[in-house]
């Protein structure tokens, strides 16, 4: 069984071919060429407002990009985060490395990812959600598409 996209798995791998294209005919930051990929890609997915502004998907990518899990996204210089929510980028994090440890694609892991995910997190934090928002299928469809690799730093 193939990993399906869903609209925040299609969102992120738009937005980071969009970030490459950005950043090769502009002279944008990297956070703002991050955010404005992201904008654009999402509202190409959904028509949904709510949907659109859901901040849990786009700060799981964020939060990866700069930890550098994503191919040809580079860390941001010191002192200039592309996100500040903590959790959505631990939780993005935590799946990664356990996709990244597992040398199959993730066909019908994904409630299983997110259990782990969840257990591991739940030792940083008093709290974590019960579902999770986007962050995974975020993490998944990078996976699926080549695009989540380990940090170079590791």
């Amino acid at each position: 069984m193939a990993y399906k996209f869903g609209m925040y798995g299609q969102a992120v791998i738009k937005a980071v071919e969009y970030y490459k294209e950005l950043i090769r005919i502009s002279k944008m930051t990297p956070k703002k060429a991050l955010l404005d990929s992201w904008e654009k890609a999402i509202k190409e997915c959904t028509d949904s407002k709510t949907n659109q502004d859901k901040g849990c998907p786009k700060c799981a990518f964020l939060g990866l990009c700069e930890e550098g899990y994503v191919n040809g996204i580079p860390k941001p210089s010191i002192g200039f985060p592309y996100t500040t929510s903590v959790k959505n980028k631990a939780y993005a994090i935590e799946a990664a490395k356990i996709l990244l440890n597992s040398r199959s694609q993730p066909d019908c892991k994904y409630d299983e990812i997110w259990k782990k995910v969840r257990e591991i997190v739940l030792k940083q934090f008093e709290t974590v959600p019960i579902k999770q928002q986007g962050a995974m299928n975020v993490v998944f469809a990078l996976k699926a598409k080549g695009m989540l690799n380990w940090p170079k730093d590791m």
